[in-house]
């Protein structure tokens, strides 16, 4: 329930960017997940958003404690990680 605001805000800007044609000629989607708070949960979440979902980049999580370890896995295996 937390993050529901800033999920509208990427809903909306993703609406826009699309509308114009995306971002080279592609749309950008963005895969939500819940990581329940639990950096065991988002580190699982994270490989498979990488892997299977083949994602380019990983973004969000609200606690501190969850992006330290998503930031650790992004660094170790040179995947890119924007924190907000």
């Amino acid at each position: 329930a937390f993050a529901e605001p800033y999920k509208k805000g990427i809903e909306l800007a993703l609406e826009e960017i699309n509308a114009e044609g995306g971002v080279l000629d592609r749309p950008l989607e963005f895969i939500f997940r819940d990581d329940q708070g639990d950096p065991g949960e988002a580190i699982k979440i994270a490989e498979e958003l990488m892997t299977s979902e083949g994602a380019a980049m990983i973004t969000g999580s609200i606690l501190s404690n969850v992006g330290l370890a998503i930031a650790s896995l992004a660094a170790e295996k040179e995947w890119v990680y924007l924190a907000a």
